[in-house]
Parts: C-alpha cells; sequence; structure tokens
C-alpha cells in the first residue's frame, strides 16, 4: 500500500493575501473569491479529476513510497479501547472510491460501520463504561468494579470475547485489562486502577492529565503519536505525516521546502534533541526532517532535516479544566524567509471523526459544516468560509454522536492580520474517509488545522499559543467559551 502523504493545507494560506483573521479586517468578497479560484486552481476542487487526494502527488519519484516502518493497519488491528464498545461509532464513512492522481490500485473499505446518531454521549452499544460507580446500584444492570460500570462474567473470560465491555474476566466483571500484559492498544501502555489500558510502561514521554493522557514518541521527533480521553483514541498514527504535530514551509515552497515535526515522506528522520515531563508539561525539542527530502521528486531541500529548531510544551488541566491542553510552541528561523507557512499545531484523527464544526467563543455560534467537507479527500478552508477565522474560537472534529470531540482553538487580536506572529489563527478541516482502515494506524482519517502565516519573517525566535480541547462535543464548545471568558 502507498504511504499516504499528510499534505492537504500549504497551498491556501500562501494564496490568502493580508486577510485579517478577526470580524473587524476581513478581505473583500472580490479577494477572497479571486484566493478561492487560486486555491482550486493548484489543488483541484474536489471530484473534478484534477487532485481527487491533496494529500497524493508523488512527484517525480515514480512509484509506490517506501514504508517507512510503519504499523500497517487492518478492520481487526484498529486498537480501540473495547470497554468503549469495540471504538467509536464509525460514523458510515463512506466506501473507497480508489485514488485517482497516481495510478494506484483503488481501495476497496470493508470496515465503513454504522451511523449512530442518537445526539450525544457514548456509542448507543457501549453501556455507561465510563461512569465512576461506588457500587452495583450505580450501574443499571451491570457490576461495579475500581469504580467503572462493567457487564458481569460469572463463566469467566469465555463471556468477555464477545462482549462489548471488555476483554477479560476479572474479579467476576469483563475489563479491558487485568494486567499490563492485556493492553495492546497500537503504543506502549499499562493497565491503570480501573482495570483500563493508558499509555506508558514501554518507551515515550507520557503526560497524564485529570482525564486526558498525551504520549510523545523520540522516534517521531516528539510528535503525539496518542492522546487519550474517555478510553478512545483521538490522534491516528498511519505514518510521519499523520499525528499532532508541528509542520511549517518557507518562502512559498509548500511541500518542497517543509519542516515536519514527525519525519519525512518515506523516513523517520527528524533531529529529537530532547524531551520531559515535569508536572503537567510535557516539553519536546527537534530539528525537523523536510517532508520531501533531498533527490525526492520536487524537493528543494539541500539537507535531511531543516537548521531550524522546533521546541514545544503541552500542558494538561490548562486553567484547571481538564479537557483543556495548552499548547505553546516556538520556532527558532535559522534564516529570514519572505512567506511563512505553519501548522501550529495540526492533528489527524482516526475515521470515526467525521463531523465537522467551527465555534466563535465570543459569540456561542457552532456551525455544522460536515457537509462542507467531502468525504473523498474535501477540505474547507478561510477562503470559503469567514468563520474559520474567528475573533476567539476554532474548529471542531467529532463523532456522529457528539460523544467524542477535539478542537483546536486560537485566539486573534482585533484587527489582526495573517502578519502577526504570536496570534492571528485561520483554521481548516479536511476528511479522506474514503480511504481503507479505522482507528489510529487506518489510512482513513480526518484533518484539523491551526494555521498562521507571516510575511517577511526574520531570523531568530517566534512563538504561538493554541490550544487542543478535547472530550464531547458539548464540553468542548463551552471549554472554548471559557478560555475566551478567561482572556486566552
Amino acid at each position: 500500500m502507498c504511504q499516504r502523504r499528510k499534505k492537504a493545507f500549504f497551498a491556501f494560506v500562501s494564496l490568502l493575501g493580508a486577510a485579517g483573521c478577526g470580524s473587524e479586517s476581513m478581505e473583500t468578497g472580490a479577494e477572497r473569491n479571486a484566493a478561492r479560484d487560486a486555491y482550486g486552481a493548484d489543488y483541484g476542487e474536489p471530484g473534478d479529476g484534477r487532485a481527487a487526494d491533496a494529500q497524493e502527488t508523488q512527484g517525480d519519484s515514480g512509484g509506490e513510497v517506501p514504508d517507512a516502518g510503519m504499523e500497517d493497519a487492518g478492520p481487526a488491528d484498529h486498537g480501540w479501547p473495547t470497554d468503549r464498545g469495540g471504538g467509536l461509532p464509525d460514523g458510515g464513512a463512506k466506501g473507497d472510491t480508489g485514488e485517482q492522481d497516481g495510478g494506484h490500485e483503488p481501495e476497496t473499505d470493508q470496515d465503513a460501520g454504522t451511523v449512530n446518531n442518537d445526539g450525544g454521549g457514548p456509542p448507543a452499544d457501549a453501556g455507561p463504561q465510563n461512569v465512576v460507580c461506588q457500587n452495583d446500584a450505580d450501574c443499571a444492570g451491570q457490576v461495579c468494579r475500581n469504580e467503572r460500570c462493567r457487564d458481569e462474567c460469572p463463566l469467566g473470560s469465555s463471556q468477555c470475547l464477545s462482549s462489548k465491555s471488555g476483554q477479560v474476566c476479572d474479579n467476576g466483571a469483563c475489563v479491558p485489562c487485568a494486567e499490563d500484559s492485556d493492553c495492546d492498544i497500537g503504543i506502549p501502555a499499562v493497565c491503570d486502577r480501573h482495570n483500563e489500558c493508558v499509555p506508558g510502561g514501554g518507551g515515550g514521554l507520557v503526560l497524564r492529565g485529570a482525564e486526558v493522557a498525551v504520549t510523545a514518541d523520540e522516534s517521531f521527533g516528539g510528535a503525539v503519536v496518542s492522546v487519550l480521553w474517555g478510553g478512545a483514541e483521538f490522534v491516528n498514527r498511519h505514518d510521519t505525516g499523520r499525528l499532532l504535530q508541528v509542520a511549517w514551509n518557507v518562502d512559498g515552497e509548500n511541500e518542497t521546502l517543509n519542516p515536519t515535526e514527525g519525519g519525512s515522506i518515506n523516513a523517520k528522520s527528524t533531529v529529537f534533541l530532547y524531551g520531559s515531563v515535569t508536572g503537567k508539561t510535557l516539553t519536546t525539542s527537534c530539528h525537523p526532517a523536510y517532508w520531501l527530502p533531498p533527490g525526492y521528486g520536487g524537493s528543494r531541500a539541500q539537507t535531511v532535516t531543516t537548521a531550524d529548531k522546533l521546541t514545544k510544551a503541552i500542558t494538561a488541566d490548562f486553567g484547571g479544566n481538564p479537557h483543556v491542553l495548552k499548547y505553546d510552541t516556538n520556532i527558532e528561523l535559522a534564516a529570514d524567509t519572505n512567506l511563512f507557512s505553519g501548522e501550529v499545531p495540526t492533528i489527524y484523527l482516526p475515521r470515526e471523526f467525521n463531523s465537522f464544526f467551527t465555534y466563535d467563543a465570543e459569540t456561542g455560534a457552532l456551525i455544522d459544516r460536515t457537509v462542507d467537507v467531502n468525504p473523498a479527500g474535501g477540505c474547507i478552508d478561510p477562503t470559503q468560509f469567514d468563520d474559520l477565522r474567528p475573533r476567539h474560537g476554532g474548529i471542531v472534529a467529532a463523532t456522529s454522536n457528539g460523544g467524542f470531540a477535539l478542537a483546536l482553538y486560537g485566539s486573534n487580536p482585533p484587527n489582526s492580520g495573517f502578519g502577526m506572529p504570536e496570534g492571528c489563527y485561520a483554521f481548516a478541516a479536511c476528511s479522506f474517509t474514503h480511504l481503507s482502515g479505522a482507528g489510529p494506524l487506518g489510512d482513513a482519517t480526518t484533518k484539523l488545522v491551526a494555521k498562521s502565516r507571516i510575511s517577511q519573517l526574520a531570523a531568530g525566535a517566534h512563538s504561538w499559543t493554541s490550544y487542543v480541547v478535547v472530550g464531547s462535543r458539548d464540553q468542548v464548545t463551552a471549554t472554548m467559551s471559557e478560555l475566551w471568558r478567561n482572556g486566552n
């Protein structure tokens, strides 16, 4: 299988002029339409036959991209915690229509699943698995074990293998794990006191908040390979271009000069410098690899890694809220650039996060943009919709029932333009749910971006602060409003 390329957005930002992020500094409709036309001309509108999958442009290399050592995904290898009903509701992603841009054989997707439109909360078949209980009376037909409601297994583990609520029988209840060896979720994990698998124990930098666990991996330059909340995984780690990470390009070169924290298109080649977890903060630093290494079709890179230095700090439970990860990005540019375009950060999610919303934290306006995102490689960007450039707000990806959601949030100064390094975020979203596989290792994925564009950026250190918000859709939007009220 061809390794999926990550890029879907670097073109549109380089085509935006000095358009502002906040409502007081929007460009005119004519300017926006001109930018939109240019975006379409470069990448092709979804379905027009010119670039149906904006991620998969192989340049002059020909053939398939090397696998780079990433795990192959399959329907039985999705890594979803079994105490959530065998995974999140899939949302009824459409079957793969095949790739139209690289001559690859069409893929057949057999694991699209079904839609759960019950209006919110956990999957309908999962049971109240995250209910904190004190005794069996709290569990509505289940039993309370280690503060979690579980199915009974009086006849042993054979009852749990077909159960929606667990894998093994421990103390008369089906649980995801009874010991560390039961945890096989695709990353190093241990069995915690609730009989649930959490990151840790086998490498990686693990940050544990009150409700959210974050794992960064040195082999991916310190990029985040896992965000867990409510027993569910929020990060797609199919290859180096996915993950939760920072990437940028310079001088309008898009992917041809494109430092990427997770590594290059065909190798984990980022130079990791250091990493630590102190209290509630995870910090990493690296020299990112160029996405297209020297000699790869179209690359203008002269070295495998950039001389630029990326340092990030992720703080859990920011402001005392267990749903907030404060994401501080610092990039030390080795040279001046005429145009900097950065994803600070971007996240690729499992295909189950297939509903998209914009949210204005100042007004409370939640706009459903799901129908605007073509699942076969379509994207929405700030040249299309003004609500993708809020003064205070962001972009949300959620499961179809709203029970699980992740948002990228940023705050922009009044009358700000894309040339302000400390702020000015524009947001975007993409969907590639037509591809095969599901869960964190599947090829199918969706993407959110917090984008910043700066003209004439001098060499030296430049910083951004954004926020990753995790929870249900209602919790995520309420938290974004709280961030705004608190001056963030």
